[in-house]
């Protein structure tokens, strides 16, 4: 099977909420402990793309045989990285969470803004 599908969503705080109702539509032939992965990190990163970013946010599904692969786009051209983070932290674990659970990731630049990407083989996860 091979699909793609995208949607744009405003730099808004409903934002990450809509691009998971989104992939629900798109995702419902893997397995649930997959489709559970895939929500939990593009809820990352739109949320880093809608603090951080302060643009609309376009995410991107592709689903090749049993590989998802989710871009993350959005307009600013700052790169992301990790920062710091105590104990206490309330925030700031999306790319460490995203490091940790997908098969592939990363960022590419540019002239309009940035794409982050990951992709998840669902016959591993």
């Amino acid at each position: 099977m091979s699909a793609s599908q995208s949607a744009t969503f405003p730099a808004a705080p409903t934002s990450a909420r809509a691009a998971r109702d989104f992939l629900r539509t798109v995702l419902t032939d893997l397995a649930a402990d997959v489709i559970d992965v895939v929500l939990l990190l593009v809820t990352e990163l739109v949320t880093n793309a809608v603090v951080h970013a302060q643009t609309s946010v376009c995410v991107c599904v592709e689903i090749s045989g049993s590989r998802v692969r989710i871009d993350v786009q959005d307009e600013a051209t700052t790169m992301p990285g990790r920062r710091p983070v105590s104990v206490d932290s309330l925030g700031g674990r999306g790319l460490l969470l995203v490091e940790g659970l997908a098969d592939r990731w990363g960022y590419e630049p540019h002239p309009w803004g940035k794409t982050v990407w990951f992709e998840i083989d669902g016959a591993s996860a």
